[in-house]
């Protein structure tokens, strides 16, 4: 946080002065929360420990996993729980989502490219389709 601090105090940014102290204040960035929310996980009751906090077991408790990091490390037990498909399927998902978020929308070739790939796993056999309910 504190990197962070002082990379906008370098540069000069703030995102607005307080009306009454007229102290300059940042707003925290978090764009994968504002995705979250607008999403099929938050309207599914998902919550960010779920995912980054899975549940593990030690001896006969069920504990949150707390080594707070990318669900991608631990797809066992971040995301198959409730998603009954392969590690290369989900990160594939994961990978496109991604890609079609991280500057918006990307140009209609590079959709197109990004669902040709897609095609070519289920042809393969790589990448399986199931309801959307899942």
């Amino acid at each position: 946080m504190e990197q962070i601090y002082e990379y906008y105090r370098e540069a000069g940014f703030t995102d607005w002065t307080h009306a009454e102290t007229g102290a300059s204040t940042l707003k925290a960035q978090h764009p994968e929360f504002e995705m979250w929310s607008q999403g099929i996980h938050a309207r599914s009751g998902v919550t960010c420990s779920d995912c980054h906090l899975p549940y593990m077991r030690v001896g006969a408790q069920k504990i949150s996993d707390h080594h707070v990091r990318s669900p991608l490390l631990n797809i066992n037990r971040a995301c198959q729980t409730c998603h009954k498909w392969s590690d290369e399927e989900l990160r594939t998902r994961v990978d496109f989502v991604e890609s079609e978020n991280s500057n918006g929308f990307h140009a209609p070739q590079e959709a197109a490219r990004i669902l040709g790939e897609a095609i070519d796993y289920i042809r393969q056999g790589q990448l399986a389709l199931r309801p959307s309910s899942q």
